[in-house]
């Protein structure tokens, strides 16, 4: 019999088992203490705000609620900050390039034509990736008219 009941705790979660063993009194003080704030505060309330309450709640969970995160969004914003940033950086290397012309420095020159001609490369494969994530979208969308 004791190993059975032994049995029977070990499988039974701890707070069930706890409750069932108690005297009454401290089962209900058990179970009131295990009670989330919100379940605690609305056994407390008249009938006739508990749907009150039950809107309120409903009305919080709306507005705190996150959007399911699209990928797909998320990429294509991911490439179009990455083309911005790289179409920044080759004005700046242009900038930089005509100064070295100015200042006839041969060397700088060629190092910034290196530089714009990787960057551009870089700036054309995010454009034509973003081109491919766009075109299912554009296609969707003449789908609906």
């Amino acid at each position: 019999r004791a190993l059975q009941e032994a049995l029977r705790e070990g499988e039974a979660d701890p707070l069930d088992y706890l409750l069932e063993h108690l005297p009454p009194p401290l089962a209900d003080e058990v179970a009131e203490l295990s009670m989330s704030p919100l379940e605690s505060f609305q056994r407390k309330l008249p009938p006739m705000l508990e749907s009150e309450l039950a809107s309120v709640v409903r009305e919080q969970a709306r507005i705190h609620t996150l959007p399911k995160p699209d990928e797909h969004l998320f990429t294509q914003e991911a490439l179009a900050l990455r083309h911005a940033t790289l179409e920044r950086r080759l004005q700046e290397l242009y900038f930089l390039q005509q100064e070295a012309q100015h200042n006839q420095n041969g060397h700088d020159v060629e190092h910034y034509a290196a530089q714009i001609n990787a960057t551009t490369r870089a700036r054309q494969r995010i454009a034509r990736a973003l081109r491919a994530l766009r075109q299912p979208e554009q296609a969707r969308g003449n789908t609906k008219l």
